[in-house]
């Protein structure tokens, strides 16, 4: 009855879900248990005088999938907030809710915001995956509320500027205001975040008068046309672009902005009031090109946007106009490219710069092709530019008549090469060093000459470093700002809450220039090289007083080490080889800490090569080479120099550097088969240490004494003398000698099939050594990373490890440590035999340009993680190869077949030539 009653008459169909408002919407979708995360999302959405369409602010008599469909039709924009949960899945389904309001988003403008969490549910990682795959929306993470709330706030502002007009209304192409703005004659490159800035600042209301700042060259006009192009739905006056290059003096602003906007002089009114008249109620964004030289117009500026509530300024200016309510916007360098890309084009291409040189360089030359070839010199030359666009062009350019690899060669003295722009741009424009000098230009005198001295500094300075060099005595602090504002000199935060200044190796170039040029250069080098001796060996001082401060004592040098190479450097020229011998040894444990062998002795080299050089001096540069040849293994040119070094020493009456000298030399004793007079000679070296209360002296004895011990056979003897000295290293805080004492443990333990304190032995190693960043240290735990790997199974792991360790060594230009290369040899050949010679070649080579070795290893001695998973599918691979040797490592078990002194070196002694 009911199907025939229907019949012939016309069914009204349901009413229609309206959202809960008429104006531009936006959707936000997400898991319902984010409560704080959707209010957030809301707040910011109101905030903009949107209309939030939310699940819980409509109708409940209608079913879930139907309420979401009908609000995701009616609304314009789509926001994904995801977190960990994936959401629920109705029955019948194949997606979840949430999965499903994204498919159906359609071709609606979209906003994803993802929070960074370690274990989300697989599913949402699978969809999270698709988005990034498609690559059609903004896509950000997020840590708390309150940064994702105004990340949202922000990206609708620009999102609106860029898609919608916010009153509802699509005006006709007619209807907008003719664009001023300039048509590129290139294309633009990178900076994507950058343009989402500045048109957030722009868009968002917070900031009507924002400036673009930075050095010359580094893009700041091209970057604010770009941010403004496309806005003119949000200016319904115009966006007028003032170039004030050809303007001569702040009097002349006004003027230019007058005529830049068609308004015309009247009668009885100034200037400024005509102008405020004609801005007053109209909504203008007012572009002001090249504003550093006429800086003294910056209070008229002000006054413009106190007067008109809908003005809006963009400035491009080489210093803020330090005015109320500006907002300055840093613009920095191009990204430049890891020097780990190597000749990886994918990587490569990754870098903004590396694709302003290829598209410049095809403009100059159709025939340029970035390829294998040349990748590595492109990366070269956009490291050795700082991803300095105006810099990157000219060398670009330069493609017609050199090479990739010849640009990077002559880069050395770049504002030679870098000349001859095209001759449209500004004169200024047209060479690297035109444009620098534009800027010094615009400094009065006293600026000049600090700027100048400024650039004797390389790699950065300090405050204090900076005032002893420069000119004692003057107001540094207040030209040093000045020098700030107007980007010739950088500011960062450094270590410990310390400020470091740097210039652009274009701009310190070009310092350099003018202190030549004036003759000041001797004295400042002068002073500088004193700065920077005296900071050495204050620095061994506080080393030598708190050895649990290493990392951070280690990383403070790194931050002056071009500053100390170029101190060295100058004490070597000017005949005053003690005073680099002096900083050599002062210098000796960072040198050590960091692997920098080759550098140490090439310096100590240059130091006995040196005429006059008084036999304390000569002995302390012996002393040195010899402790970095044993650091590299080169236990020849250790046996030259140490004794000489010792001997030296006594004389000058220094007990404590003999001491230093006199435990390498009983290392070497004992391998040539004097082991009771090596252990001799390191006890009686210890005991200077101990009477002198020298801690980094006793940790190196120490750790040599346990050497000695286990090279005598008396195996448990040194594991006992290791284990004391390393639990006494770590009561004081001791990391460097502790981690290789470690290491020495881990080798014994594996040598004793006591795989479990191996495991926690070099894991805690490789931990210390990784913040240490010392490159030969984490080789050498990579090898035993790799003995361990293989004894549970992971013969794969363990080739792979071992080229880690390989490729990590060639880095630093050192060999296998001799005391464990004979358990590495078996150890290599144990997993050649069991993964036979293609599955190991492969490996191997894998490793050896392996990113991320430590983690690896770690994983692979934890027996979980990535490499403890790897070690699981060796298990159980069908084509894993078997064993070609007798049962170690082979078939699908563990190798276990590891007989006391199996991979241990320490009871074999080492072959006579190689003995120090």
């Amino acid at each position: 009855m009911g199907t025939a009653a229907t019949l012939g008459r016309v069914v009204a169909p349901p009413p229609p879900i309206r959202t809960p408002d008429q104006r531009l919407r936006v959707f936000i979708s997400s898991t319902l248990d984010l409560l704080a995360e959707r209010r957030a999302a809301r707040a910011a959405v109101e905030r903009l005088h949107l209309a939030p369409v939310m699940f819980e602010l409509g109708a409940r008599p209608y079913p879930p999938r139907a309420l979401y469909r009908a609000y995701l039709e009616q609304s314009d924009v789509f926001v994904g907030i995801y977190a960990r949960r994936y959401g629920w899945t109705a029955p019948g389904e194949t997606v979840s809710g949430l999965e499903d309001e994204y498919a159906l988003s359609g071709d609606r403008p979209k906003l994803i915001y993802v929070e960074r969490a370690a274990d989300r549910e697989p599913p949402l990682d699978a969809l999270l995956e698709r988005i990034r795959q498609e690559d059609q929306t903004s896509y950000k993470e997020f840590d708390s509320v309150d940064e994702l709330g105004s990340a949202l706030e922000d990206d609708l502002a620009t999102l609106l500027s860029e898609h919608f007009d916010i009153s509802g209304e699509t005006p006709s192409r007619e209807a907008e205001p003719a664009s001023r703005l300039p048509v590129p004659s290139t294309s633009f490159v990178g900076r994507e975040d950058a343009i989402r800035e500045v048109r957030a600042l722009l868009c968002a209301g917070r900031a009507r008068l924002v400036t673009l700042t930075g050095p010359g060259g580094i893009g700041k006009t091209r970057l604010a046309f770009e941010a403004v192009r496309g806005l003119s739905c949000r200016y319904r006056d115009g966006i007028t672009p003032v170039f004030l290059e050809a303007v001569a003096s702040a009097e002349e602003v006004l003027g230019a902005i007058a005529e830049a906007l068609g308004v015309a002089d009247t009668p009885g009114l100034t200037r400024l009031e005509t102008l405020v008249a004609y801005v007053r109620d109209r909504r203008i964004l007012l572009v002001l090109d090249n504003f550093e030289h006429v800086i003294d117009a910056a209070p008229l500026v002000a006054k413009l946007l106190a007067t008109a509530r809908a003005l809006r300024v963009l400035v491009t200016s080489r210093e803020l106009l330090n005015v109320r309510g500006e907002h300055g916007y840093a613009v920095g360098p191009l990204q430049v490219p890891d020097p780990s890309c190597g000749c990886d084009l994918g990587a490569v291409l990754g870098s903004e710069s590396v694709r302003l040189f290829r598209d410049r360089a095809c403009a100059a030359l159709p025939a340029f092709a970035l390829d294998g070839q040349n990748a590595a010199a492109v990366v070269e030359i956009c490291r050795k530019l700082e991803g300095l666009p105006l810099a990157i062009e000219l060398a670009a350019a330069r493609v017609r008549m050199l090479r990739a690899c010849d640009i990077a060669s002559r880069l050395d003295r770049r504002l030679g090469l870098l000349v001859h722009g095209p001759r449209d741009l500004p004169e200024r424009q047209r060479t690297l060093r035109a444009t620098i000098a534009w800027s010094y230009g615009l400094l009065s005198e006293e600026e000049r000459r600090i700027f100048s001295r400024l650039g004797v500094f390389r790699g950065g300075f300090t405050l204090d470093a900076a005032d002893a060099v420069c000119e004692p005595g003057c107001d540094l602090l207040q030209v040093l700002s000045s020098l700030l504002d107007k980007s010739l000199v950088r500011g960062s935060d450094g270590r410990a809450g310390n400020v470091r200044f740097t210039m652009l190796e274009s701009i310190r170039e070009f310092a350099v220039e003018q202190l030549g040029a004036a003759g000041d250069e001797e004295p400042v080098l002068r002073r500088h090289a004193a700065w920077f001796r005296e900071w050495v060996e204050q620095w061994w001082v506080a080393f030598e007083r708190d050895l649990s401060r290493e990392p951070e004592l280690a990383a403070s040098v790194s931050d002056e080490l071009d500053n100390v190479r170029a101190a060295v450097r100058w004490h070597l020229d000017a005949h005053q080889p003690g005073a680099a011998a002096a900083m050599g040894l002062a210098l000796w444990p960072f040198w050590w800490i960091r692997s920098h062998f080759t550098e140490a002795r090439s310096w100590m080299e240059e130091v006995l090569r040196s005429e006059g050089l008084a036999p304390r001096d000569r002995a302390i540069a012996q002393l040195v080479i010899g402790l970095a040849a044993v650091g590299q293994n080169d236990f020849a040119a250790a046996a030259q120099t140490l004794p000489a070094a010792r001997a030296g020493l006594l004389e000058a009456g220094d007990q404590i550097g003999a001491a230093i000298a006199s435990v390498p030399l009983g290392l070497g004793q004992c391998l040539a088969g004097d082991a009771a007079g090596g252990e001799a000679a390191i006890r009686q070296a210890l005991d200077t240490f101990e009477r002198s209360r020298h801690p980094f002296g006793v940790c190196f004895a120490l750790i040599v004494l346990g050497r000695v011990l286990m090279l005598q056979g008396r195996l448990d003897d040194g594991i006992a003398a290791d284990e004391s000295a390393a639990a006494r290293m770590r009561s004081k805080g001791e990391l460097m000698i502790r981690s290789l004492s470690l290491l020495a443990l881990a080798w014994a333990y594996v040598a004793t099939a006591r795989f479990d304190r191996a495991a926690a032995a070099v894991d805690e190693a490789l931990a210390v050594l990784a913040m240490l960043q010392n490159p030969e240290g984490i080789a050498r735990a990579l090898d035993v990373a790799g003995a361990v790997a293989f004894q549970r199974g992971a013969a794969r792991t363990a080739a792979l490890l071992l080229g880690a360790a390989e490729g990590t060594r060639r880095s630093v230009g050192a060999r296998p440590w001799l005391l464990d290369d004979p358990a590495r040899c078996r150890l290599t050949a144990d997993v050649h035999a069991a993964l036979g010679a293609e599955v190991f070649k492969a490996a191997h080579a894998e490793g050896v340009a392996l990113r991320g070795a430590v983690a690896v290893a770690r994983a692979a001695i934890a027996g979980t993680g990535a490499a403890g998973s790897q070690a699981a599918s060796e298990e159980s691979s069908r084509d894993r190869p078997r064993s070609r040797s007798s049962g170690v490592g082979g078939g699908s078990r563990p190798a276990r077949r590891c007989a006391k002194g199996k991979y241990t070196s320490e009871n074999e002694h080492m072959p006579h030539d190689h003995a120090p």
